[in-house]
This record gives structure tokens, C-alpha cells and sequence, in this order.
């Protein structure tokens, strides 16, 4: 017999992958957590992928992520903000940036730091 992983536990190897920079790792993890073990990703395992996909450069998995996290009525955190405008900083895609933080505002979570460091960095590529 083997052990049955718990969905805490792929987004724990989510993170670790991401510590090491390896995007494509994450994601294999992902894609394993929800088809093979078929576990429901929770807040904290969409932002790892969405680090995943907005370090690896995949903008558009990421925008398609953010929404599939909506529709699924997954409220974000400001990590998750963080996380999914910096994706967006690195595809260069500051529009879709900007919009997520104007529903970061709208939903009451307040922008720290590392949102307007993301930006910054954004605006300056």
C-alpha cells in the first residue's frame, strides 16, 4: 500500500518547488494534486501555481487560473493578489495589473508592499 497525500502537503511540494525556481516542477505538482489525486486547490494552492505560471512566464495560464479561482468562488488573500499582479508585472502585461488591484481595493483587501513593489517593478521593465 502507499500513503495518500493530502492537498496540504502537494502545495507544501508546490512551494518547495517554487523556493528553487522550478516552475515546471510546481505545476507538474499541481496538475498531479487535481487529476491524479483529485484534490479541490484551496486559496493557498492557487497561489502557488499562480507563482508558478507568473515566474515561468505563462501569462495567459495565469489570467486563465485567476479566473477559474473566481468562478470557483475562491477568495484571494493579499498574498494571492501579490502573487497573481506580479504575474502579470512579469508578462508585462500592467493593464490586467492594474485591474487586479483595483478588485484587490474592491473586495477590502489593502495593498502592502510587496503589491507595490510588484508594480514598480512592472512599470519599470
Amino acid at each position: 500500500a502507499h500513503a495518500t497525500l493530502t492537498a496540504q502537503t502537494y502545495v507544501g511540494l508546490m512551494r518547495a518547488a517554487n523556493a528553487l525556481e522550478r516552475w515546471e516542477t510546481s505545476l507538474l505538482i499541481w496538475d498531479a494534486m487535481r487529476v491524479k489525486a483529485q484534490h479541490k486547490p484551496d486559496r493557498h494552492a492557487y497561489t502557488a501555481a499562480l507563482k508558478a505560471m507568473g515566474k515561468g512566464g505563462d501569462a495567459k495560464g495565469a489570467t486563465d487560473l485567476w479566473t477559474e479561482m473566481d468562478a470557483r468562488g475562491i477568495v484571494p488573500d493579499r498574498w494571492g493578489y501579490a502573487t497573481a499582479i506580479s504575474a502579470m508585472c512579469e508578462a508585462n502585461n500592467l493593464s490586467k495589473a492594474e485591474k487586479l488591484l483595483l478588485s484587490m481595493r474592491k473586495a477590502g483587501v489593502k495593498p502592502d508592499s510587496a503589491v507595490y513593489t510588484a508594480l514598480m517593478k512592472g512599470c519599470a521593465r
